[in-house]
């Protein structure tokens, strides 16, 4: 249960992650410091998700609670990442 619910969590990040590098130049139309950093924010996001796709190796059985808790830290970075870059381009406008 914990291996598919790691898997769904990692395959959602590799796709979000994928999506905003995919999707910084049709926003931003051309490479300036704003786009750099939603990139940046991007490989960040696929980096988390590949650090937690290795934390499934066998040793990760023996540590199945420090494997959630990974999962967990690396989403809640993410999604605070999001939120505030989501309050910067709304107080921006």
């Amino acid at each position: 249960m914990i291996r598919k619910a790691v898997w769904v969590l990692v395959s959602s990040g590799l796709l979000l992650g994928l999506l905003h590098l995919i999707l910084t130049l049709p926003i931003y139309g051309r490479l300036s410091l704003e786009a750099l950093w939603f990139a940046g924010s991007g490989l960040a996001v696929v980096c988390c998700a590949l650090m937690n796709s290795a934390s499934t190796g066998s040793l990760a059985k023996l540590a199945s609670c420090s494997m959630v808790w990974s999962s967990m830290v690396s989403i809640s970075v993410v999604i605070v990442f999001i939120l505030c870059f989501l309050l910067f381009h709304w107080h921006c406008l």
